[in-house]
């Protein structure tokens, strides 16, 4: 469980600081990414709600498809990326980025 709770981690981090280093030079960006399983082979895990939250607090939501992706568009600078509960056996990881 500790595996998949880091590789969350890590996998937010670096899908977050990518769509920040593209999004310097515009006025808003895309967060995009996927949430796998990794104890079961890379199993996509579907209907994880990921919450994208700005440092004033405003929140922009999406939750991840049958296979495991999600993407939300449209997002201003400051924004962090956070990977809520689907279920008992997922940890809660959350990145941020400024």
């Amino acid at each position: 469980m500790k595996h998949l709770s880091l590789t969350l981690i890590l996998a937010s981090m670096l899908i977050v600081y990518g769509a920040v280093a593209i999004a310097q030079d515009a006025t808003t960006g895309t967060v995009r990414g996927n949430v796998v399983d990794t104890t079961t082979a890379q199993t996509p895990i579907s209907g994880v709600r990921v919450v994208v939250v700005g440092t004033d607090g405003t929140e922009h939501e999406t939750t991840t498809d049958d296979v495991g992706e999600y993407s939300k568009s449209g997002l201003p600078p400051d924004m962090a990326t956070e990977l809520v509960n689907r279920s008992p056996s997922l940890l809660e990881a959350t990145t941020m980025c400024r």
